[in-house]
């Protein structure tokens, strides 16, 4: 199990690993993985700065084994929260909204796309056709919000930068109608999200791209991207104040250590306190230019470490039963050694979702089947492992 620990809390013997997110947002947070041996190693890692680490409490010469069972009720147990709407119901089969789904990813690429390379030319983005693709979006998810949630599980070459938008107005989208969001506040909140990077783009490239550690004068610079973007939406768009203030404030955590102006609790802005965590997610299983991807157990590993911390209290709670930890789309080999793609969750038994066989124990392609493993307790049957996608298109797998 992944835990979130402080420089004054390492100890010698302990794990440290590499949790996943990005030294740019996180500049106090080592992203290593190497096992304490000594106290010069923690003095050296004190005098680099580092004040934060991930620990992995299963490994180490004196991990502290945690029951695992208990660990994934923790990860799974409900929260006390107002209720919500319904996670996994459907008006329509997966399989129908796969094309559909598909072809609203690529148009919002494409306008991601069209709107970085203007802003990147100094040139004002066309951003009207933002509400349209937001739109769009609504009415896929309330379909079924599996299809664009398994949809934006592939990450196609076009790169990072243009899919992590897309990426987190699905997931934002996602979750905020399962929190019972209205059709206004969801419109706000998916243009706040799509947009919600675009003042990267003001920022230098040697920055962004930088695979080291960056300087406190580099990560001044990165810091003021909120703020860029707000402005170059304010100029260039109607958009409404509460979407600006979501695009400001999307870097912002609860207890008041985010940017870029340290906000903590209610004056964050509530759409930003949605995409905080649908940005978070979507970097960790995402693969970046200076590391792969976390498979989405171990991301939802991340964010419950982090959720007293940086979410607003239950969000992060909330958002992982929502998605379950195998969320539509992982690729994960079964306890009999096949291997398929998970088609459905289990909001009951996040452990236990519907998974399409598709390849045997050699890795060979099989006439696809679906196994529902809330009916396989009786023979055992159950998920194993959730592996790295290993460039598998899984939506083609879906159906």
């Amino acid at each position: 199990m992944l835990k979130k620990i402080s420089i004054d809390e390492l100890q010698i013997g302990m794990c440290l690993v590499d949790s996943g997110l990005s030294f740019i947002d996180y500049p106090y947070l080592y992203t290593g993985n190497m096992v304490i041996h000594s106290e010069r190693q923690i003095r050296k890692l004190r005098r680099e700065g580092y004040l934060e680490f991930f620990i992995d409490t299963e490994r180490g010469f004196i991990a502290r084994r945690r029951d695992h069972s208990k660990k994934q009720q923790d990860l799974t147990a409900d929260p006390k929260s107002a209720p919500e709407q319904s996670a996994g119901q459907r008006k329509i089969p997966l399989e129908a909204e796969l094309a559909v789904a598909r072809r609203l990813y690529c148009k919002a690429l494409e306008f991601s796309r069209a709107a970085h390379q203007a802003a990147l030319a100094d040139q004002a983005p066309d951003l009207a056709d933002t509400l349209e693709i937001v739109s769009a979006f609504l009415q896929s998810i309330d379909r079924t919000p599996l299809a664009l949630i398994g949809v934006s599980r592939l990450h196609p070459g076009e790169g990072y930068a243009l899919t992590h938008g897309v990426n987190v107005a699905i997931l934002s989208l996602a979750f905020g109608r399962h929190l019972g969001l209205g059709v206004i506040d969801l419109q706000a909140l998916g243009a706040a999200a799509l947009l919600h990077d675009i003042g990267k783009t003001k920022i230098p490239q040697t920055v962004l791209s930088k695979r080291d550690r960056l300087t406190p004068g580099e990560f001044a610079t990165v810091q003021r991207h909120p703020a860029l973007g707000r402005q170059l939406l304010q100029e260039c768009s109607h958009l409404p104040e509460q979407t600006l203030n979501a695009v400001l404030d999307h870097h912002e955590k609860h207890d008041g250590s985010g940017y870029p102006r340290g906000l903590s609790g209610d004056a964050i802005a509530p759409y930003a306190r949605i995409i905080s965590l649908a940005d978070v997610y979507d970097a960790l299983s995402s693969k970046r230019g200076y590391r792969g991807s976390l498979p989405p157990n171990q991301a939802m590993s991340v964010i419950y470490e982090m959720r007293k911390s940086a979410f607003y209290p239950d969000y992060a709670e909330r958002f992982i039963k929502y998605m379950g930890l195998y969320p539509v789309g992982a690729f994960v080999r079964l306890s009999n050694g096949a291997y398929g793609v998970v088609v459905d969750r289990n909001v009951q038994r996040p452990l236990a979702p519907k998974v399409r066989v598709v390849f045997d124990q050699r890795m060979r392609r099989i006439m696809p089947f679906t196994v529902d493993l809330d009916q396989e307790v009786k023979s055992g049957l159950s998920i194993s492992e959730c592996l790295d996608q290993q460039n598998l298109d899984q939506t083609r797998l879906l159906a």
